[in-house]
């Protein structure tokens, strides 16, 4: 997964966790931040993030499982949030990510790179 998107999804997964939306993420492994507007409810996720200008928009299921899709990668994700933990699969890597959320900290493991990213609102 690229780092953009690892911040894109953190962001969402925190927004899913507090019930608020977020309008910066910093990413740690970038120095940055990373801005995003729009909404992020339970049932629907349509935002825009400005670091690779592209929407990531979906909906949830019944399970309250999200399938997004990237619109600048033209790839879909799963993301699933239950408390403070989440998890999903990045179609365009083919590979699995899972993450911790405490407080406004969010702890992102990317299996294909193997490596744990840290991101802050």
């Amino acid at each position: 997964m690229k780092s953009e998107q690892r911040a894109c999804i953190a962001g969402i997964a925190v927004a899913l966790t507090i019930n608020k939306n977020v309008s910066s993420i910093y990413s740690f492994e970038l120095s940055k931040f990373i801005m995003i507007s729009g909404t992020i409810t339970n049932q629907n996720v349509q935002i825009y993030e400005y670091s690779h200008s592209c929407h990531v928009s979906g909906n949830s299921d019944y399970n309250g499982n999200f399938n997004l899709f990237d619109y600048g990668e033209h790839k879909h994700i799963t993301l699933s949030v239950k408390s403070n933990k989440f998890d999903g699969y990045d179609y365009g890597s083919n590979y699995h990510f899972s993450g911790t959320i405490n407080n406004n900290s969010v702890s992102f493991y990317d299996f294909e790179t193997r490596k744990y990213y840290n991101f802050s609102c």
